[in-house]
């Protein structure tokens, strides 16, 4: 049977052709994405180990996006309730994981949400970003602006040793062992382990868990039973995922509401 789980609100889109590019790496924003709110909710957002630069505004009847607010969502590993408002919009990037580099120490913003003047603090471009704006193509237009001069200043050095080490997290299903995932690399544990957190803002192991949990959840939302989804997730048993799914989002997979899932590649 199908289990109730929603992995995208009406209003959400997203763009996921080539937006910014870089002249030594490829390009670091995985999304371009819009959001407008229908209805007064209150959204799960499960964790995704990605960082979002957003911005939020109002509808204003004259068609102008107001109230603009720059936000900056940190890699997460834990579930976020989001109360937003009907009229309430989003414009908003997903950056690649490996790509956290450009905005610092990732580990320094691992489920944490910057809004204003905090976020402004952490990308100083963001405060190029108008109280309002005519329509939301321009407010998208600002927003890669923003991206752009960011990534301009800042470049990953490390990109093609990350991309390595997400390559093979990524194949294993999140299965793969920390130590295991450093000798394929070619580098000792310590130096993985901080590797991960500069460029993706958690060690190996814990990114690994949140693939693993983001693969359980669509799986479970697929139809498999609890027993057949924990053993394809790669847990040890039906136990050990929905301890999984506790520490992830607080919530049993039988006992899970309406969520929106983030867009972490699978296989």
């Amino acid at each position: 049977m199908a289990h109730a789980f929603s992995f995208a609100p009406s209003g959400y889109e997203e763009q996921t052709r080539p937006i910014i590019k870089l002249s030594r790496h490829r390009d670091p924003v995985e999304t371009l994405w819009t959001f407008n709110a229908t209805r007064d909710h209150d959204y799960l957002i499960l964790p995704d180990g990605r960082a979002d630069i957003i911005l939020r505004f109002r509808h204003g009847s004259d068609g102008r996006c107001k109230d603009i607010v720059p936000t900056l969502v940190g890699p997460s590993s834990v579930a976020t309730v989001v109360s937003i408002g009907r009229n309430d919009g989003f414009v908003g990037v997903r950056l690649r994981p490996g790509r956290l580099g450009i905005l610092g120490h990732a580990a320094n913003l691992r489920d944490r949400h910057l809004s204003g003047s905090d976020a402004v603090h952490c990308i100083g471009a963001l405060a190029t970003i108008p109280n309002s704006a005519r329509s939301v193509q321009i407010l998208i237009d600002d927003l890669l602006s923003v991206v752009a001069d960011v990534t301009a200043i800042k470049s990953d050095a490390a990109v093609d040793t990350i991309d390595e080490a997400l390559d093979h997290v990524h194949r294993s299903g999140g299965r793969i062992g920390a130590g295991a995932l450093a000798k394929t690399l070619g580098l000792t544990p310590r130096t993985t382990h901080r590797l991960f957190l500069r460029h993706i803002g958690m060690g190996p192991q814990l990114y690994a868990a949140v693939l693993r949990f983001q693969r359980a959840v669509r799986l479970f939302h697929r139809g498999l039973t609890l027993t057949q989804t924990a053993h394809e997730a790669g847990y040890a048993d039906q136990a050990h995922m929905t301890r999984s799914f506790r520490r992830h989002c607080g919530h049993a997979p039988t006992n899970m509401p309406e969520v929106d899932l983030g867009s972490m590649p699978l296989s």
